[in-house]
């Protein structure tokens, strides 16, 4: 199989007008750009190429004279040293105190007294007094007398008396000192001596020193690599994605920037603005700041005993450490035996009694900011079955908020004084690196960086494609970069059609001005400089023209492309 195309065949094709299509659709037609501009051949010419070697450096204008007279010693010593002490010192102390009081009396007294007498008293008297004679001889006499009394006392005396005393006493005393002294010490000690001199002390005579500009030269000779299709490009700003590169890649390996001062206290720490540090220094295990609310919860069910059971349950609900309880919640649902069953809560210091016969029902309460634990009593009466769901809303503490603030501060300057100790290390490298620093980059390597940017221009205007199709690698298995095989298959022909069907290698290029670019831009582009002429000017110009030859050939398979 020949990839080759000859240029008889295209040539007969073309005379003959036989350009039918292929009679199988393309593969991978999506895969690879589809456009292309309509760039015709500049013309048929002769391809000259003028080969060049270097010959020899000549001197050529005076860059400067040093002068020395006689018994004169001239000397300059730069000595740099450096050296860091830093010294933290800070003490924070919190001190809350509570103090609660509470006393009830409660006196009833029941006096009372009854005294009923009942005092009956009759009396009866009834006489009779019968006296009679008969005769001389016999004499009778009768008396009758009744009385009766009757009396009643009855005393009834009753007495209660009920005292209730309850006093309690409350007393809660934080006192929380924390004191921390952080001394840090850096002696970053960079001694740069560089000492540059002219002795002649001893000298019989003057002496001057001239430094000169050194011109290369060179010898030159053409080729004539025969007849060559011919293509002219003009590219805008051919050194446009280069500059920002080497600028990006300048930005990152040579310039340091110092990290800004972490001068931030504590209690100036925020929620809001944690975020901004950690990017700023790089911060790692930092965490987030603890919620403002969170809830607590308890259930308890209980039922299936005889009438007379009564069910009960006490607990404690944990509160997190730096939360206090603020309010609580219950919901009761249940049945009942009777209808004067009665639930009775405790929640904290807080009491409560659901309503007599109440089946299904719920109670809110504030609470008294407990922290640890809050203790849960529950007792019922008459209930059948009952079940209980208990919640807590807790609040995040002043001293759970402090806590983060003090641990986030303690990273944040962990993280700054890293980096500040890593700008100083690459600081202290540069400047010994100073001395033995080499401007600009090798001639050919920018040649050849040169000739890749233009060649890609020219593909560009070719193609009418910024090559955002090109894809052909993809992340496999434990995140392994690997060949994409279908893009493969569809990015290769095309690839290697461009890169074979022009003679790269030969290509020709004449840089424009700098007024031919953007006019913004030439305030920076007339500022560059570089020790290499040819890539200066290449920076700086506004316009390329480029001359590329096609390969022999391919001509007629670059005019297909073209047309079609």
């Amino acid at each position: 199989m020949t990839t080759t195309p000859m240029a008889s065949v295209w040539n007969d094709m073309v005379l003959s007008g036989n350009l039918t299509t292929i009679g199988f659709p393309f593969p991978f037609e999506l895969s690879v750009p589809n456009t292309h501009s309509s760039v015709a051949p500049a013309g048929i010419a002769d391809l000259l190429v003028i080969k060049q070697q270097l010959v020899r450096y000549e001197g050529a204008d005076v860059a400067h004279i040093e002068n020395i007279l006689k018994g004169e010693k001239k000397e300059r010593e730069h000595t740099l040293r450096k050296q860091t002490e830093e010294l933290t010192f800070r003490e924070s102390e919190t001190t809350t105190s509570e103090e609660r009081e509470l006393e009830s009396t409660s006196r009833f007294e029941m006096s009372r007294e009854t005294s009923e007498t009942i005092k009956e008293d009759a009396s009866l008297k009834a006489g009779l007094t019968i006296s009679g004679k008969y005769g001389p001889v016999v004499e009778f006499s009768a008396s009758a007398e009744g009385s009766v009394s009757r009396s009643k006392e009855e005393a009834t005396k009753s007495a209660a008396n009920f005292s209730q005393d309850v006093t309690e006493r409350s007393a809660n005393k934080i006192t929380e000192r924390v004191l921390e002294r952080s001394s840090l010490k850096v002696t970053n000690e960079v001694i740069d001596k560089n000492i540059h001199g002219f002795d002649n002390v001893a000298g019989t005579g003057h002496v001057s020193g001239v430094y000169q500009w050194v011109n290369k030269v060179y010898q030159a000779q053409m080729f004539n690599y025969g007849v060559r299709m011919m293509y002219d490009f003009m590219v805008a700003e051919p050194a446009a994605f280069l500059i920002s590169s080497l600028q990006n890649a300048h930005a990152s390996a040579v310039e340091l920037q110092k990290p800004v001062t972490f001068t931030l206290r504590p209690d100036q720490i925020t929620e809001t603005n944690y975020h901004g540090w950690i990017q700023l220094y790089g911060a790692t295990d930092v965490q987030p700041p603890p919620e403002m609310y969170i809830t607590k919860s308890l259930d308890f069910k209980a039922g299936g005993g005889e009438s007379g059971a009564d069910y009960n349950h006490s607990g404690q609900i944990a509160i997190d450490d730096g939360y206090k309880a603020i309010q609580g919640t219950v919901g009761l649902t249940g049945n009942v035996w009777e209808g004067n069953a009665v639930f009775d809560l405790v929640l904290g210091r807080r009491t409560h009694r659901m309503a007599a016969g109440l089946g299904v029902g719920s109670w809110t309460s504030t609470l008294d900011n407990e922290t640890g634990s809050l203790p849960v009593a529950l007792d019922s009466w008459k209930y059948s079955q009952v079940a209980i769901a208990v919640e807590v809303k807790c609040q995040r503490t002043d001293r759970a908020l402090l806590k983060w603030r003090l641990e986030t501060h303690a990273r944040l300057t962990t993280a700054y004084k890293a980096r500040l100790s890593e700008y100083e290390e690459k600081l202290s490298a540069l400047e010994v690196q100073a001395g033995v620093a080499i401007r600009g980059r090798n001639p050919l390597l920018n040649m050849e960086l040169m000739n890749e940017e233009l060649k890609k221009h020219c593909i560009s205007i070719l193609t009418e494609q910024h090559f955002d199709l090109f894809n052909a690698i993809q992340t496999g298995a434990y995140n392994v970069p690997q060949l994409n095989l279908s893009e493969n298959r569809a990015e290769g022909p095309y690839v290697r059609f461009f890169e074979q069907a022009f003679e790269w290698e030969q290509m020709t290029w004449l840089t424009y001005p700098y007024f031919w670019g953007r006019k913004s831009m030439w305030d920076e582009r007339i500022a560059y400089e570089d020790v290499d002429p040819v890539f200066n000017q290449f920076l700086k110009a506004g316009y390329c023209r480029v001359v590329v030859p096609v390969r022999p050939g391919f001509e007629g398979a670059i005019d297909h492309f073209t047309l079609y």
